[in-house]
This record gives structure tokens, sequence and C-alpha cells, in this order.
């Protein structure tokens, strides 16, 4: 592969939490996935950026009580000692998807950059649902937020007045 490039796989996808992975041509077993449900794929890798597939009901980087997160088990087999230079955008906790992570401080500005220009970055959010659909598919504009009667990590579409969808909890 050109420019040092290296793409990474793991040996097993499934119940493992061990995988091989080539990291700078060495090749080393880690815990990335320990504990997890689901295994964190590093997808792509370069002397700028790791693109990780996150797995649902993993964070992607620290919290405030939680410190274990994709970007920290990511940050520990690449060496990154500064885990807050590397988090160029997140995906909620029980969303599974693709998250950009940068290896050094010009990579992260470049990478803010990028994703606050409109239209430069392009994301796209699938939904698994239940129910019948009227086609199978298009687009939903409406706005989402914390679901009150389930709680986290669930969402609904909240009215456009934005008072919570049942009306016995209007203030």
């Amino acid at each position: 592969m050109e420019n040092g490039t290296r793409r990474i796989f793991p040996d097993n996808i499934g119940s493992e939490t061990r995988h091989k992975m080539a990291v700078d041509g060495l090749e080393t077993e880690t815990e990335i996935n320990a504990g997890l449900q689901h295994p964190i794929s590093v997808l792509y890798f370069d002397d700028d950026v790791i693109i990780i597939n996150k797995p649902p009901y993993a964070q992607t980087a620290p919290g405030f009580m939680e410190k274990d997160s994709a970007a920290t088990r990511i940050a520990d087999i690449f060496s990154i000692s500064r885990v807050d230079q590397m988090v160029v955008h997140r995906l909620d906790y029980a969303t599974s998807g693709i998250v950009v992570f940068a290896r050094n401080p010009d990579a992260l500005r470049n990478l803010h950059t990028q994703f606050r220009i409109p239209g430069k970055i392009y994301k796209e959010y699938t939904a698994v649902v239940s129910g019948r659909m009227a086609t199978l598919e298009g687009e939903i504009e409406l706005p989402l937020g914390k679901s009150l009667s389930r709680g986290p990590p669930f969402c609904e579409v909240m009215p456009p007045n934005g008072v919570d969808c049942d009306d016995s909890k209007a203030t």
C-alpha cells in the first residue's frame, strides 16, 4: 500500500475477545474487545487517522464517570498518550457505526474543520424500526429528544413546540 498505509482486519469476528493486529509491522495480541458484547473493528489507519467500526453499547470517548471507551482502547493499542487529542466526533452509546480518530493534533484540527463545513462530510444514519412501513426507504425530518418515559438510550419524536409528547407532563 502507498504512503505507509496499513489496513487491519480482526482474525475473528464474533465471541472471541482477542484480536491479532498488525501495528507498525508488529503482530500483537490485544484485549481491545475484553468485556464488550460486540467487537471493535479497526477498519483503516495511517499516520494521521484511525477508523473503527464502533459497536453498540460502547462509549466513543471517556466520560466523566466511565473512562473505558473505544477511544481509550484504541489509544492503548496505538500508544497515543492524549485521548482528548484524538476524538474527532462521537456516536451515542447505543449507536454502532464508523468513528474517525486523529493520530496527531494537526490531523485533529484538519478533521474538525472538515466536520464543521456544511456538506464537506456526509453522514448517514440507518435505524432498525418495527411495524409496517409505507415505503421501503425515505427520510424523516422530525425533532428527536431523550425519551422521558423510557429513559436512555431511547429517543422519541418531540413536538414542534418542544413540549414533551405526553401532555400530562407538560408544564
